[in-house]
């Protein structure tokens, strides 16, 4: 008994079978002219109405990948190619990610009279894991800023607090007591502020929170701490609708703001004034040292550039500018929401 063997499909039920497929389909020739295409490639590819047929596919979308050629290549010599991810600009010029595959068709002589092309839009799959990549980016960088602006400084303010105590050590009969409470706490608020930021809580988780409340307490430590002078003062005429990212992002400007003003202006009284009106929340930072450095503001060092950072979170317009009568002015303005 003979066995039979399978038929090639003709041409022409090839070309039914791309007319009618569900998915987007071609079929071309050895030069990539189209021999029949069906609905869904000529939506996929953006391409309208335009005839098409005899027409060479790079003449229609110009803008192929690269590696394209040498699938052509490969499929001529009848392999079997397939692209997952493909970054593909359509005849309007959108751009648009597609997973192809390849096959070569055959005359009814055997011959290879082209290549049959099936197409899948992969668009909003891709959107949606560029988005996450996005996200998961955002929040490596939003842990950065936490570190240099939460536990950096903690850790600062310990290490020359020790210098100090260092430094009274050679003094004989100097009492450690105050330092070294006053160290035991600082280490404690560090490790809180380390546990907070691997639990991804938020500062204001400290102060029940209460914006004011949590900015009242870091000036406290900064007079606890240095024995910097400090004033707070609040002039609120609305409650505070902020939500808590943008709370939690003013507290951080403003923690950056006093930190430069202890560590490079040398300032010796720093004030922070909140005022809460119906249309915005106004938090300005002033100090009485020795002003920031041309370089500094217009360059912008890494603390101006975090702060920039942070009021461009939540649509808030940042300044920093030489204070009236010395020393330097933060001032951040954050719209309430309607």
């Amino acid at each position: 008994m003979v066995a039979k063997t399978a038929r090639s499909p003709s041409v022409e039920e090839l070309s039914l079978f791309v007319e009618f497929a569900p998915a987007a389909m071609a079929m071309v020739d050895k030069e990539m002219r189209y021999v029949v295409v069906n609905n869904r490639w000529r939506v996929d590819l953006a391409l309208g109405d335009q005839e098409l047929i005899g027409r060479s596919h790079y003449e229609v979308v110009p803008d192929m990948p690269a590696h394209w050629l040498e699938v052509h290549r490969r499929c001529l010599a009848g392999a079997t190619q397939k692209c997952d991810e493909d970054r593909f600009v359509r005849a309007d010029g959108t751009v648009t990610w597609q997973r192809w595959e390849v096959h070569p068709w055959r005359d009814a002589a055997g011959q290879i009279g082209g290549l049959l092309i099936f197409g899948e839009d992969i668009t909003a799959r891709k959107n949606r894991d560029l988005a996450m990549l996005e996200s998961a980016t955002r929040e490596q960088q939003r842990l950065g800023r936490d570190l240099h602006d939460g536990l950096g400084q903690e850790l600062a303010a310990i290490s020359l607090l020790t210098a100090a105590l260092a430094a009274r050590g050679t003094t004989q009969g100097a009492s450690h007591e105050a330092a070294v409470a006053q160290l035991s706490l600082l280490a404690q608020r560090a490790v809180a502020t380390c546990r907070a930021m691997a639990h991804g809580l938020s500062p204001l988780e400290f102060s029940g929170n209460d914006l004011t409340r949590a900015l009242r307490e870091m000036l406290s430590l900064q007079l606890g701490t240095f024995g910097l002078q400090t004033h707070f003062d609040v002039n609120q005429t609305s409650p505070l609708r902020l939500d808590r990212v943008a709370q939690e992002n003013l507290y951080r400007i403003a923690q950056e703001a006093v930190s430069n003003a202890r560590l490079h202006a040398h300032a010796n009284l720093i004030q922070v004034v909140v005022e809460v009106n119906p249309r915005i929340v106004r938090l300005e930072v002033r100090d009485d040292g020795s002003g920031m450095p041309a370089q500094a503001t217009s360059k912008g060092g890494i603390g101006i550039k975090v702060m920039s950072v942070r009021a461009g979170i939540i649509g808030a317009r940042l300044s920093v500018e030489p204070g009236r009568t010395g020393g330097t002015t933060v001032l951040v303005e954050c719209p309430q929401p309607q």
